[in-house]
């Protein structure tokens, strides 16, 4: 194997030009799958970051606290029950105010999501209490770049929103809720006590956790049953209120998965047209060593011999160009992250780990067996006879296999142009759909209030009031409407 290797390298280095086509050809379709194939890995493969991950469950919809406890109360399929809102937090140490994102978290939140603290402890039931001190967590990410990784932050106070918080922990490095970007949290019921009141106010993401040997469709069936006896008792809040269950990893990655299938399939036909071109290269480089592949078959090579030095040279094409394919890959990683819409869940953590090497490294072998075998196979094949004598038939039989690669390579390229022009024509038909409403004329604006200054609903609501009319007095101002969240 080492004299093989030895005698490809060299054989390499007398045909150079060809050499780089062949590696840069192969870089180009390791490197496309294994990009996709890292966003793909950390988007929908890498397991969620919780202890037994399976177990967790999403209500898809918005809920109550009150509906929660009940659920707590009145259904014997979770082991535990958490829920947790988005909240923006004004942190100020001194300086300008800087908003973070955070989350309010009900008390067994981070428990049922296995939690550990770097520092300190987590927050629990007793600090979800009405009257009780106003404490807070923050990530390690906060910790280390705000607070200086300083070890003595817990006990603490801090000003979050113009409000002082004690600080009872640290998140270990990496936890994050699902589909946020939290680095504070504090408790629910002390921050809002008339939320956590009302039936009607469906603002918690409610996560449990499901028993040891309970399944989704037991636990589908306890809450449909709850959900109608609530619906008897409260008419007016949970009229037409059912709590639909989904696995949580399901429930943050569902939406993309149909763009991710689609990608892999497309970079997997790209693959499949870079062997069917280098195929056809080695074939016809196969006809200019005719006399070199005659003269070893006269010294004594046998055809699987020929064949084993051949295929030798394609697996170590293969290997090279999967060397140079893990350096585009690591840029088409990183293009991918800066082009694709916000949003998508666990993006930020794609990276050439070590499953992504070994697949790199599984592409790189099936490729060079796949378009190294059969022109090996052809070239070992040629009978002696026929290149001393410089016999037709050979060539024939090349060119016919050398015409149906290309044929393949063409239909394949075919199925990828097509498939392009018909996506561009569903994305363009879908941006003419009407939507429902006229779009001409019309501007929205984002505006977040300062939690300092609106933290309580009547301030808020005035501040909105006069707003509005503020802005329907203005020249050339037809209409003005205000909406918590915009249509489509």
């Amino acid at each position: 194997m080492l004299s093989d290797l030895r005698y490809a390298i060299r054989s390499f280095l007398k045909s150079p030009a060809f050499s780089v086509v062949v590696i840069f050809t192969l870089a180009l379709g390791v490197g496309a799958n294994t990009a996709i194939f890292t966003v793909v890995n950390a988007v929908l493969l890498r397991p969620l970051p919780y202890p037994d991950p399976d177990a967790l469950l999403r209500v898809r919809r918005g809920t109550s606290f009150p509906d929660m406890r009940d659920w707590q109360q009145e259904t014997r399929s979770f082991a535990a029950i958490g829920g947790f809102r988005p909240q923006f937090f004004d942190y100020s140490n001194g300086a300008e105010p800087e908003r973070l994102d955070g989350a309010l978290v009900t008390g067994q939140l981070l428990g049922v999501l296995g939690a550990k603290p770097g520092l300190g402890r987590l927050i629990g039931p007793d600090d979800d209490r009405r009257g009780t001190q106003r404490v807070a967590m923050v990530s390690d990410r906060f910790w280390r770049t705000r607070l200086g990784s300083a070890p003595d932050v817990v006990g603490r106070a801090l000003m979050f929103n113009a409000i002082t918080y004690t600080v009872i922990g640290v998140l270990a490095p990496g936890f994050e809720l699902p589909a946020t970007n939290a680095e504070v949290y504090a408790p629910f019921i002390p921050q809002a006590g008339r939320e956590a009141d009302s039936r009607g106010a469906h603002t918690l993401r409610a996560i449990v956790r499901l028993k040891s040997g309970v399944t989704l469709p037991q636990a589908q069936q306890d809450m449909d049953a709850l959900a109608v006896r609530l619906e008897q008792q409260y008419p007016d809040t949970n009229r037409e209120v059912r709590f639909r269950l989904q696995r949580l990893d399901e429930n943050i990655v569902g939406t993309i998965r149909p763009a991710l299938v689609m990608l892999v399939a497309t970079v997997g036909f790209v693959l499949l047209i870079a062997c069917v071109n280098v195929a056809n290269l080695l074939i016809a480089r196969g006809a200019s060593r005719r006399g070199e592949l005659a003269v070893r078959a006269a010294l004594g090579a046998g055809r699987s011999r020929l064949a084993r030095q051949l295929l030798t040279e394609s697996v170590l094409l293969a290997v090279m160009g999967g060397a140079l394919g893990l350096v585009l890959a690591w840029w088409i990683t990183r293009a991918v992250i800066g082009l694709a819409p916000a949003g998508v869940p666990r993006l930020e953590t794609a990276s050439l780990d070590l499953r992504v090497l070994g697949f790199t490294a599984l592409v790189s072998l099936v490729t060079g067996l796949l378009f190294g075998l059969l022109p090996a196979w052809t070239a070992a094949s040629i009978p002696l006879i026929d290149v001393s004598r410089g016999s037709g038939r050979t060539t024939g039989g090349r060119g016919r296999l050398r015409a149906t690669l290309m044929v393949a390579e063409i239909a394949l390229a075919l199925v990828l142009v097509v498939g392009a022009g018909l996506l561009l024509r569903s994305f363009r038909a879908l941006t003419q759909q009407p939507i429902g409403f006229a779009t001409s004329d019309l501007l929205t604006a984002n505006v977040t209030l300062s939690a300092q200054r609106y933290f309580d609903i009547p301030a808020r609501t005035q501040l909105f009031e006069a707003y509005e009319d503020s802005l329907a007095s203005l020249p050339g101002v037809k209409n003005v409407a205000l909406t918590t969240d915009l249509p489509v």
